[in-house]
């Protein structure tokens, strides 16, 4: 696997399977964010998975998707044990499921020989991203991520 990994949380609705992991609507807003022309260019080198190989459904709110936790967690522990390097989880649910509630975004946290972080998700739904600072912050976090893994930027 590859040096830097991003973990997302599930294709979005009709998304085809064969799709690579954030290669939709918010990974390229992530890109635009840190001035890639799209998350394919972002991504290129890195490694990306979801926690989720199929949509979970619309959540019960009816806001957003599902995101069935106890699921989430047992998945995050099979995927765990085949990661190496730096592991970028997307999101706080991505976050939660690979134990790391709480996180501060943009900062790396050692633990059991990874190097994990988390960015907020980059859905259009994340009012994190209003924040031109916030905007900024995650910009300069990933290209030193990807510099780090000596994937470019």
């Amino acid at each position: 696997m590859a040096d830097l990994t991003w973990v997302g949380e599930a294709p979005k609705a009709g998304e085809l399977g064969d799709w690579p992991a954030l290669h939709g609507p918010s990974g390229d807003r992530l890109a635009r964010i840190c001035d890639f022309v799209d998350a394919a260019a972002l991504f290129a080198g890195s490694a990306t998975v979801n926690v989720f190989d199929e949509w979970p459904g619309p959540a019960k709110s009816g806001k957003g998707d599902a995101f069935p936790m106890r699921r989430a967690r047992r998945l995050a522990d099979e995927m765990r044990a085949g990661m190496a390097g730096r592991v970028v989880l997307v999101g706080r649910r991505v976050a939660t499921a690979f134990g790391f509630a709480g996180i501060p975004p943009c900062r790396w946290e050692d633990f059991a020989g990874l190097q994990v972080a988390m960015i907020p998700h980059p859905s259009g739904v994340n009012r994190w991203y209003n924040d031109a600072r916030n905007k900024a912050t995650v910009a300069v976090f990933v290209r030193a991520a990807l510099r780090l893994s000596g994937e470019g930027a």
